[in-house]
Protein backbone atom coordinates (compact mmCIF):
# COMPACT_ATOMS: atom_id res chain seq x y z
CA UNK A 1 0.00 0.00 0.00
CA UNK A 2 2.80 2.51 0.66
CA UNK A 3 4.28 1.41 -2.29
CA UNK A 4 1.60 2.25 -4.06
CA UNK A 5 1.14 5.70 -2.37
CA UNK A 6 4.86 6.47 -3.31
CA UNK A 7 4.68 5.25 -6.83
CA UNK A 8 1.68 7.83 -7.39
CA UNK A 9 4.15 11.27 -6.00
CA UNK A 10 6.09 12.89 -8.70
CA UNK A 11 10.18 13.04 -7.82
CA UNK A 12 10.49 15.70 -5.76
CA UNK A 13 7.37 14.90 -3.14
CA UNK A 14 8.68 13.58 0.10
CA UNK A 15 5.96 11.32 1.85
CA UNK A 16 5.43 11.28 5.78
CA UNK A 17 3.97 8.38 7.04
CA UNK A 18 3.02 8.30 10.93
CA UNK A 19 0.93 7.13 13.74
CA UNK A 20 1.02 8.63 17.44
CA UNK A 21 0.29 5.46 18.67
CA UNK A 22 2.14 1.24 18.04
CA UNK A 23 1.09 -1.59 18.52
CA UNK A 24 1.94 -4.40 21.15
CA UNK A 25 0.94 -7.55 22.77
CA UNK A 26 -1.74 -6.83 25.29
CA UNK A 27 -0.65 -7.90 28.82
CA UNK A 28 -3.68 -6.40 30.78
CA UNK A 29 -7.02 -7.35 29.59
CA UNK A 30 -7.48 -10.87 30.42
CA UNK A 31 -5.39 -10.10 33.66
CA UNK A 32 -7.45 -7.22 34.64
CA UNK A 33 -10.74 -7.77 34.17
CA UNK A 34 -11.07 -11.61 34.99
CA UNK A 35 -7.98 -13.25 36.28
CA UNK A 36 -7.41 -10.39 39.12
CA UNK A 37 -10.98 -10.11 39.92
CA UNK A 38 -11.29 -14.27 40.35
CA UNK A 39 -8.17 -13.75 42.65
CA UNK A 40 -9.46 -11.17 45.09
CA UNK A 41 -12.96 -13.18 45.18
CA UNK A 42 -11.35 -16.47 46.27
CA UNK A 43 -9.26 -14.49 48.55
CA UNK A 44 -12.67 -13.26 49.94
CA UNK A 45 -15.07 -15.90 50.00
CA UNK A 46 -13.18 -18.81 49.76
CA UNK A 47 -14.55 -20.18 46.48
CA UNK A 48 -14.43 -19.63 42.98
CA UNK A 49 -16.78 -17.84 40.72
CA UNK A 50 -14.88 -18.89 37.51
CA UNK A 51 -14.53 -22.53 36.25
CA UNK A 52 -10.81 -23.38 35.67
CA UNK A 53 -9.62 -26.20 33.30
CA UNK A 54 -7.92 -29.34 35.30
CA UNK A 55 -4.61 -27.65 36.22
CA UNK A 56 -3.22 -31.00 36.22
CA UNK A 57 -4.08 -32.39 32.89
CA UNK A 58 -3.18 -28.57 31.38
CA UNK A 59 0.28 -28.92 32.55
CA UNK A 60 1.05 -32.78 31.39
CA UNK A 61 0.29 -31.14 27.90
CA UNK A 62 2.66 -28.61 27.87
CA UNK A 63 0.71 -25.77 28.75
CA UNK A 64 -0.92 -25.05 25.50
CA UNK A 65 -3.31 -21.61 25.29
CA UNK A 66 -6.53 -21.56 25.41
CA UNK A 67 -8.14 -20.61 21.88
CA UNK A 68 -12.22 -20.17 21.73
CA UNK A 69 -13.68 -21.59 18.47
CA UNK A 70 -13.70 -19.67 15.44
CA UNK A 71 -16.36 -17.08 15.59
CA UNK A 72 -17.55 -17.41 18.88
CA UNK A 73 -18.10 -14.11 21.06
CA UNK A 74 -15.60 -13.88 23.97
CA UNK A 75 -17.82 -12.77 26.45
CA UNK A 76 -19.89 -15.37 25.77
CA UNK A 77 -17.21 -18.25 25.86
CA UNK A 78 -16.29 -16.77 29.88
CA UNK A 79 -19.95 -16.95 30.77
CA UNK A 80 -20.17 -20.71 30.37
CA UNK A 81 -17.43 -20.95 32.80
CA UNK A 82 -19.03 -19.26 35.38
CA UNK A 83 -20.18 -21.62 38.19
CA UNK A 84 -23.25 -20.05 38.42
CA UNK A 85 -24.95 -18.56 35.04
CA UNK A 86 -26.02 -15.09 35.16
CA UNK A 87 -29.71 -14.53 34.66
CA UNK A 88 -30.72 -13.30 31.42
CA UNK A 89 -33.06 -12.54 28.92
CA UNK A 90 -34.44 -15.47 26.06
CA UNK A 91 -31.96 -13.08 23.36
CA UNK A 92 -29.06 -13.33 25.45
CA UNK A 93 -29.52 -17.36 25.75
CA UNK A 94 -29.65 -17.40 22.04
CA UNK A 95 -26.93 -16.07 21.60
CA UNK A 96 -24.75 -18.38 23.85
CA UNK A 97 -25.84 -21.20 21.93
CA UNK A 98 -23.11 -23.18 19.66
CA UNK A 99 -25.31 -22.82 16.70
CA UNK A 100 -25.40 -18.97 16.89
CA UNK A 101 -21.78 -18.78 16.81
CA UNK A 102 -21.87 -21.17 13.98
CA UNK A 103 -24.69 -19.46 11.93
CA UNK A 104 -22.10 -15.91 12.62
CA UNK A 105 -19.69 -17.60 10.97
CA UNK A 106 -21.35 -17.67 7.23
CA UNK A 107 -22.39 -15.29 4.72
CA UNK A 108 -25.68 -16.71 5.02
CA UNK A 109 -26.16 -16.24 8.40
CA UNK A 110 -25.08 -13.12 8.64
CA UNK A 111 -27.62 -11.59 6.16
CA UNK A 112 -30.42 -13.96 8.13
CA UNK A 113 -29.62 -12.58 11.59
CA UNK A 114 -29.25 -9.34 10.18
CA UNK A 115 -33.24 -9.68 8.80
CA UNK A 116 -34.53 -11.04 12.35
CA UNK A 117 -31.87 -8.43 14.34
CA UNK A 118 -33.31 -5.43 12.22
CA UNK A 119 -29.68 -4.38 11.99
CA UNK A 120 -26.29 -4.68 10.29
CA UNK A 121 -23.98 -7.73 10.79
CA UNK A 122 -20.45 -6.74 10.39
CA UNK A 123 -17.95 -9.17 8.75
CA UNK A 124 -16.74 -10.69 12.24
CA UNK A 125 -21.04 -11.54 12.61
CA UNK A 126 -21.07 -9.17 15.18
CA UNK A 127 -24.16 -6.43 15.64
CA UNK A 128 -22.90 -2.74 14.37
CA UNK A 129 -25.84 -0.92 16.97
CA UNK A 130 -26.86 2.84 15.56
CA UNK A 131 -25.33 5.96 16.85
CA UNK A 132 -26.32 6.49 20.07
CA UNK A 133 -29.10 9.63 20.48
CA UNK A 134 -29.01 9.37 24.22
CA UNK A 135 -27.96 13.31 25.57
CA UNK A 136 -24.72 13.65 27.10
CA UNK A 137 -26.10 13.75 30.88
CA UNK A 138 -27.58 10.66 30.55
CA UNK A 139 -24.53 9.41 29.17
CA UNK A 140 -22.39 10.95 31.78
CA UNK A 141 -24.95 9.11 34.76
CA UNK A 142 -23.70 5.83 32.73
CA UNK A 143 -20.11 6.03 33.42
CA UNK A 144 -19.98 4.25 36.61
CA UNK A 145 -21.72 1.29 34.82
CA UNK A 146 -18.85 0.94 32.12
CA UNK A 147 -18.07 -2.91 34.09
CA UNK A 148 -21.33 -3.71 32.91
CA UNK A 149 -19.76 -4.11 29.45
CA UNK A 150 -16.79 -6.35 30.68
CA UNK A 151 -16.93 -9.86 31.88
CA UNK A 152 -15.70 -7.91 35.70
CA UNK A 153 -19.32 -6.87 35.95
CA UNK A 154 -19.98 -10.17 37.11
CA UNK A 155 -17.95 -9.41 40.35
CA UNK A 156 -20.17 -6.13 40.91
CA UNK A 157 -22.50 -7.55 43.46
CA UNK A 158 -19.78 -8.86 45.84
CA UNK A 159 -18.07 -5.71 46.08
CA UNK A 160 -20.05 -4.33 48.88
CA UNK A 161 -18.77 -7.66 51.07
CA UNK A 162 -15.06 -7.00 49.77
CA UNK A 163 -12.33 -5.24 51.59
CA UNK A 164 -10.62 -4.03 47.95
CA UNK A 165 -11.96 -5.09 44.43
CA UNK A 166 -11.32 -3.77 40.98
CA UNK A 167 -12.42 -1.18 38.80
CA UNK A 168 -13.40 -1.18 34.86
CA UNK A 169 -10.51 -0.73 32.70
CA UNK A 170 -8.76 -2.01 29.45
CA UNK A 171 -4.89 -2.53 30.47
CA UNK A 172 -3.34 -2.17 33.81
CA UNK A 173 -5.45 -3.03 36.75
CA UNK A 174 -7.83 -0.61 38.88
CA UNK A 175 -7.88 -1.91 42.70
CA UNK A 176 -9.84 0.16 45.30
CA UNK A 177 -9.58 -0.60 48.75
CA UNK A 178 -13.43 -0.63 50.27
CA UNK A 179 -13.15 2.30 53.08
CA UNK A 180 -15.59 2.51 55.39
CA UNK A 181 -16.69 6.56 55.42
CA UNK A 182 -15.84 6.85 51.80
CA UNK A 183 -17.58 4.14 50.24
CA UNK A 184 -21.36 3.31 50.54
CA UNK A 185 -20.55 -0.06 51.33
CA UNK A 186 -16.84 0.53 53.12
CA UNK A 187 -16.03 -2.24 55.31
CA UNK A 188 -12.21 -1.06 55.93
CA UNK A 189 -11.39 1.76 58.37
CA UNK A 190 -9.22 4.32 57.65
CA UNK A 191 -6.96 3.18 60.26
CA UNK A 192 -6.51 0.01 58.68
CA UNK A 193 -6.33 1.05 55.17
CA UNK A 194 -2.28 0.37 55.08
CA UNK A 195 -3.07 -2.78 56.16
CA UNK A 196 -4.97 -3.87 53.42
CA UNK A 197 -2.97 -2.75 51.16
CA UNK A 198 0.04 -4.58 52.13
CA UNK A 199 -2.24 -7.73 52.63
CA UNK A 200 -2.70 -6.94 48.70
CA UNK A 201 0.55 -6.63 48.11
CA UNK A 202 1.36 -10.15 49.40
CA UNK A 203 -1.61 -11.51 47.96
CA UNK A 204 0.66 -10.41 44.27
CA UNK A 205 3.40 -10.85 45.17
CA UNK A 206 2.76 -15.17 45.87
CA UNK A 207 0.86 -15.07 42.06
CA UNK A 208 2.83 -16.61 39.52
CA UNK A 209 2.59 -17.67 35.90
CA UNK A 210 2.45 -21.25 35.64
CA UNK A 211 4.65 -21.69 32.75
CA UNK A 212 7.62 -20.18 34.26
CA UNK A 213 7.46 -19.53 37.42
CA UNK A 214 7.66 -15.67 36.95
CA UNK A 215 5.75 -13.10 38.76
CA UNK A 216 2.54 -12.00 36.98
CA UNK A 217 2.91 -8.47 38.05
CA UNK A 218 5.87 -6.07 37.11
CA UNK A 219 5.04 -3.78 40.31
CA UNK A 220 2.41 -2.65 42.32
CA UNK A 221 1.66 1.48 42.63
CA UNK A 222 -0.17 2.47 45.46
CA UNK A 223 -1.41 5.67 44.48
CA UNK A 224 -0.88 7.79 47.92
CA UNK A 225 2.20 7.64 49.68
CA UNK A 226 2.40 5.04 53.25
CA UNK A 227 0.65 6.23 55.74
CA UNK A 228 -1.26 9.06 54.40
CA UNK A 229 -4.81 7.60 54.44
CA UNK A 230 -7.07 7.45 51.74
CA UNK A 231 -8.24 10.70 49.86
CA UNK A 232 -12.02 10.82 49.05
CA UNK A 233 -11.84 12.66 45.89
CA UNK A 234 -8.29 12.40 44.75
CA UNK A 235 -7.89 9.26 42.33
CA UNK A 236 -10.27 6.71 40.48
CA UNK A 237 -7.87 3.75 42.36
CA UNK A 238 -6.60 3.84 45.31
CA UNK A 239 -3.52 1.00 43.42
CA UNK A 240 -2.30 0.24 39.61
CA UNK A 241 -1.25 -3.16 38.79
CA UNK A 242 1.13 -3.33 36.13
CA UNK A 243 1.75 -7.16 34.32
CA UNK A 244 4.41 -8.12 33.71
CA UNK A 245 4.18 -9.90 30.43
CA UNK A 246 1.03 -11.52 28.53
CA UNK A 247 -0.83 -13.84 31.01
CA UNK A 248 -3.79 -16.15 30.69
CA UNK A 249 -3.44 -18.13 34.58
CA UNK A 250 -2.52 -17.05 37.74
CA UNK A 251 -0.80 -19.73 40.13
CA UNK A 252 -0.99 -19.46 44.28
CA UNK A 253 -0.31 -21.58 46.90
CA UNK A 254 -2.63 -21.29 48.78
CA UNK A 255 -6.05 -19.93 46.39
CA UNK A 256 -4.55 -22.76 43.19
CA UNK A 257 -4.67 -21.90 39.82
CA UNK A 258 -6.97 -19.63 37.84
CA UNK A 259 -7.28 -20.31 34.30
CA UNK A 260 -6.26 -20.24 31.70
CA UNK A 261 -8.32 -18.80 29.91
CA UNK A 262 -8.81 -17.53 25.95
CA UNK A 263 -7.21 -13.70 25.76
CA UNK A 264 -9.91 -11.30 25.15
CA UNK A 265 -7.28 -9.11 22.80
CA UNK A 266 -3.85 -9.87 21.56
CA UNK A 267 -2.97 -6.66 20.81
CA UNK A 268 -3.43 -3.01 21.91
CA UNK A 269 -2.12 0.44 21.34
CA UNK A 270 1.13 1.32 23.01
CA UNK A 271 2.47 4.59 24.20
CA UNK A 272 5.54 4.93 21.09
CA UNK A 273 4.39 5.64 17.72
CA UNK A 274 6.35 5.51 14.78
CA UNK A 275 7.01 8.11 11.39
CA UNK A 276 8.13 6.87 8.49
CA UNK A 277 9.53 9.09 5.61
CA UNK A 278 11.22 9.32 2.19
CA UNK A 279 11.69 11.07 -0.77
CA UNK A 280 14.96 13.51 -1.71
CA UNK A 281 17.53 14.35 0.72
CA UNK A 282 16.00 11.77 3.13
CA UNK A 283 18.83 9.30 3.81
CA UNK A 284 17.73 5.98 4.86
CA UNK A 285 18.30 4.49 8.04
CA UNK A 286 16.73 4.74 11.47
CA UNK A 287 16.60 7.05 13.98
CA UNK A 288 16.65 7.47 17.48
CA UNK A 289 13.43 7.95 19.72
CA UNK A 290 12.22 11.21 19.80
CA UNK A 291 9.36 13.39 20.93
CA UNK A 292 6.19 13.80 19.02
CA UNK A 293 6.45 17.75 19.17
CA UNK A 294 9.58 17.48 16.59
CA UNK A 295 7.34 15.80 13.96
CA UNK A 296 5.37 19.24 12.91
CA UNK A 297 8.55 21.20 13.03
CA UNK A 298 10.03 18.62 11.13
CA UNK A 299 7.32 18.08 8.58
CA UNK A 300 7.33 22.49 8.17
CA UNK A 301 11.21 22.25 7.23
CA UNK A 302 10.23 20.02 4.89
CA UNK A 303 7.91 22.21 3.10
CA UNK A 304 9.99 25.25 3.94
CA UNK A 305 13.43 25.19 5.18
CA UNK A 306 12.60 29.43 5.94
CA UNK A 307 9.47 29.11 7.58
CA UNK A 308 8.49 30.27 10.95
CA UNK A 309 9.00 26.85 13.57
CA UNK A 310 6.46 25.85 15.81
CA UNK A 311 7.14 27.03 19.28
CA UNK A 312 8.38 23.52 20.64
CA UNK A 313 10.30 20.84 19.11
CA UNK A 314 13.43 20.18 17.06
CA UNK A 315 13.97 18.50 14.20
CA UNK A 316 14.28 14.83 13.85
CA UNK A 317 17.69 14.42 11.69
CA UNK A 318 15.54 12.45 8.43
CA UNK A 319 17.15 14.51 6.03
CA UNK A 320 21.25 14.83 4.96
CA UNK A 321 22.63 18.11 5.90
CA UNK A 322 22.24 20.00 2.25
CA UNK A 323 18.57 19.66 3.32
CA UNK A 324 18.35 20.95 6.83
Amino acid sequence: AIGTILGALAPDDRLFLFSLDGMTSSHGDLPSIVLLPELLHRHRFGVPLLRSPDPDAWRAAGFPPVVPPRHSIWRNEMNRRLVTPPASSIRARVQRLPIYDRARSTEVGRRMLARVKHTRIGALGVPIPPECDDAPEVIEARRDRADDMLFLGHYRRFRPDMDTFTLPTFGDAYLRVNVAGRERNGRVSPADFDDERRTIDQLLSACRDPRTGRSVTDGLEWLDPPGAGPDPHRHYADGIVRWDHPIDAFEHPDLGTIGPFPLHRTGIHSGTGFVWASGPGIAPGARPECSVLDLPFTIMHALDAHAAPPPSGTAIPVFTSAII
